[in-house]
């Protein structure tokens, strides 16, 4: 538009086509090759370079050249080959292209070697790691932070899945449940007790759990009730009475006012009351918590003004929609040392340089391997005379600005393997390199002291939690009459923290519409066969009375789901999955079974075990053990298999067919002979739309294995060994226990045991 004005326009326009990779934001390419063609300017190519070394342009060079859209292919004649000038131009250090054993080798060679400069008093804000995604570098940036190396990163942080955040979240959840029915957020309140600006013990917390559970003498407790009853709490001589008091206080309040004030309000009075903002400024991340904490705040805002009469339940449901669907609440985190390593993706790094550049995880997945980013718009082809473009071009680009980020150091590598021994395929562009015979591969392996030393160090900075456990002497009463099923042998292998909280101390769980479903259909299936058990010539019912049963059922268990939800599963459960699985089984199904098959006293080998069989199909005294799982069988598929050595110990589902075995015929009462068992998946199967089953058929070596696991969980539950989790990054008590239990509090009961 500006230049259409005048005959002969005046226009002084700078760029590097080959630097152009900004094109997901409209910075497309063609600008430049069009402008050229439309306007013929005339063309000033700077080739003196002040930067890099002649090694790291020519190794550049070599990468870029392969692209075709080039303003060097569109124009003849010209010359757009690099020299270096200036003080770096005497430089003889050539660019090392190096491969790793495996990512590990990888990541612990890069932190070798940035602690070697820092060891050496090399200025580390000279000193970049340049890579594809943030994800590649957080286990490096975790052990440097360990090593007290310095460090400058800047990164988007979804806000909604920081702890802190999430917090807060079910405290305004808490209020939520507790307005809509009394006594329905047990299990959010046992969570937020725990909240560190609530100042309470958690030997309290456990107590409390401890006398609101029902016994065979005792009337179970509300947790309010207990809360609001200071003279019962005086009796459980406890460490944090007021904490606990000002809390039961602050939840009166808040539900009170609930209905008296805004949402904004409310959220000001718990950060204010709660004691959260008064704990931000007492921490040494003060500034980082704030800006959390306002950026959540202005979100609640900016819907408020949206819909002025917003709801509590509104604000909740939008968030969970975000968290569902993946929509960020995005904050920069920025980790800042004047003098650090800086730790930058290769889109960021344009515009900047750096003595020593290490450009790693230059693999084909990451680099050719990525989709085209897609913001729901398109830049309208008017603008260019061409809108087709090659994205591998694209990268190819971004790959040309990574490299040509280092003044005179510059490190490129790539792993051959992954964690898991799976072959990698480098980048084509790190090929094109190597084309030039200059440009030699160095094979690396480092040793298995480094690689230890590497893992060790990752480990340590996210060690699996450990938690303060309740007197053992309640412990003792706990377990006096203690007899181990199969569902907490398979709790207690998988993370002892979740086996202490969930089967210990039994605190409050929320009812998932998922766990409803199931209980309705295991319900409707034993009623349906016990009729045919009852019928004098074994006929099965009509599928018509399977479906209405499942119906009563699922009025048992309302309270697990949301209106929507009930209409839903009622839906599915009654037209699609019992349906088909009558249809599919009516004329195979055994006749002569046991049905929710009971044994309560059995021992193996001294250990006294307990378990409920969904169906027992006899053969004489062989017998089929059925289990009924909904679930879709397409994502349990590792729960079904034995011990391998990704995973040790084996699946929980076939574990729980070998301890039936051991259950069964371990039993006086009867003389069976378990040959088999079989999960039964009663939802169709994603792919091929039928009910599938999985027949397991079991060895004298699965019942050693299973029986070894038996006899080992329950010596160390015997000796309150669960304390300490699986560490999991996706285990709920472990993440709950790491973000909410402090080192004082290990500190705290340690000496008191000694």
């Amino acid at each position: 538009m500006l230049a259409s004005y005048w005959e002969r326009p005046n226009l002084f326009v700078v760029g590097d086509d080959d630097q152009s990779i900004y094109r997901f934001q409209g910075a497309n390419i063609k600008n430049i090759v069009d402008f050229n063609t439309k306007y013929k300017p005339e063309l000033i190519v700077l080739k003196e370079n002040y930067r890099s070394t002649q090694a790291v342009l020519d190794a550049s060079m070599a990468v870029i050249k392969h692209n075709n859209e080039r303003l060097v292919n569109s124009v003849k004649g010209l010359d757009k080959q690099l020299t270096a000038k200036g003080v770096v131009a005497s430089s003889t250090v050539a660019p090392k292209i190096i491969e790793y054993y495996n990512e590990l080798h990888e990541e612990a060679a890069i932190v070798q070697q940035l602690e070697a400069l820092h060891q050496e008093g090399a200025d580390l804000s000279d000193v970049a790691v340049i890579y594809r995604k943030h994800s590649k570098v957080a286990d490096i940036i975790k052990v440097l932070e360990k090593r007290k190396i310095p460090l400058n990163i800047k990164q988007s942080i979804n806000v909604l899945h920081l702890p802190f955040v999430q917090n807060l979240i079910d405290i305004l959840t808490y209020i939520q449940k507790e307005n809509e029915y009394p006594d329905s957020g047990e299990e959010q309140l046992f969570r937020l007790m725990h909240f560190e600006y609530f100042n309470i013990d958690p030997r309290d917390i456990a107590n409390i759990s401890r006398k609101t559970r029902r016994t065979a003498d005792t009337k179970s407790v509300r947790w309010r009730e207990l809360m609001g009853n200071k003279s019962e709490l005086e009796k459980l001589h406890l460490y944090s009475l007021q904490s606990i008091v000002d809390l039961e206080a602050n939840l009166v309040y808040w539900q009170k006012e609930f209905h008296n004030i805004t949402l904004q309000v409310l959220f000001e009075k718990i950060t204010t009351r709660g004691g959260v903002l008064s704990w931000i400024m007492n921490t040494s991340e003060k500034t980082w918590y704030m800006q959390v904490l306002t950026t959540f705040f202005d979100f609640l805002k900016e819907e408020s003004a949206r819909t002025p009469l917003l709801t509590l339940k509104e604000f909740l449901s939008t968030i969970q929609k975000m968290l569902d669907n993946d929509v960020r609440m995005n904050l920069q985190k920025i980790i800042h040392a004047d003098k650090g390593v800086n730790f930058v993706t290769s889109h960021s790094s344009k515009g900047l340089e750096f003595k020593y550049v290490f450009l790693i995880g230059c693999i084909s997945k990451q680099w050719e391997g990525q989709t085209a980013r897609n913001f729901g718009f398109k830049i309208p082809s008017t603008i260019t005379e061409n809108e087709v473009h090659d994205n591998e071009e694209d990268e190819r680009r971004l790959f040309y600005v990574a490299l040509t980020r280092a003044k005179e150091f510059l490190y490129i590598s790539y792993p051959a393997k992954d964690a898991n021994e799976k072959e990698l395929v480098c980048s084509r562009f790190l090929v094109e390199l190597t084309l030039d015979a200059t440009n030699k591969i160095e094979y690396v392996n480092l040793s298995d002291e480094l690689i230890v030393q590497y893992k060790l160090d990752i480990l340590q900075f996210t060690e699996p939690p450990v938690i303060p456990l309740i007197d053992s002497v309640y412990l003792n009463e706990l377990l006096e009459n203690y007899k181990l099923s199969v569902t907490h042998l398979n709790k207690y292998l998988t993370c002892p923290i979740a086996f202490y909280f969930e089967n210990m101390l039994m605190v409050p769980s929320a009812r998932s519409a998922s766990s409803g479903f199931g209980t309705a259909v295991h319900e409707a299936l034993k009623d349906f066969f016990a009729e045919m058990v009852a019928d004098e010539e074994k006929r099965f019912p009509t599928v018509q009375y399977l479906s209405e049963v499942f119906k009563i059922k699922m009025k048992n268990v309302h309270s697990h789901f949301t209106l929507i939800e009930y209409k839903n599963y009622e839906e599915y459960g009654a037209t699609i999955v019992l349906p088909e699985l009558y249809k599919t089984y009516i004329n195979t199904w055994n006749k002569d079974v046991l049905l929710e098959h009971k044994i309560d006293n059995v021992e193996y080998k001294g250990i006294p075990i307990k378990g409920n069989v969904d169906k027992i199909e006899l053969f004489g005294n062989d017998v089929n053990v059925i289990d009924y799982k909904t679930g879709k069988y397409a994502t349990s598929k590792s729960k079904l298999m034995p011990p391998t050595e990704k995973e040790p110990k084996g699946g929980d589902y076939w574990r729980q067919i070998i301890f039936y075995k051991l259950l069964i015929e371990n039993d006086r009462n009867t003389n069976y002979k378990v040959i088999s068992g079989e999960l039964d998946f009663v939802e169709p199967d994603t792919t091929t739309k039928l009910q599938t089953k999985h027949k397991i058929f079991i060895s004298p070596e699965d019942e050693q294995t299973v029986g070894l696991q038996l006899v080992d969980s329950y010596n160390r539950i015997m000796k309150h060994e669960f304390n300490e989790g699986c560490g999991d990054e996706d285990c709920t008590w472990c993440t709950f226990v790491r973000y909410n239990y402090k080192p004082t509090d290990m500190d705290l009961f340690s000496d008191e045991e000694e």
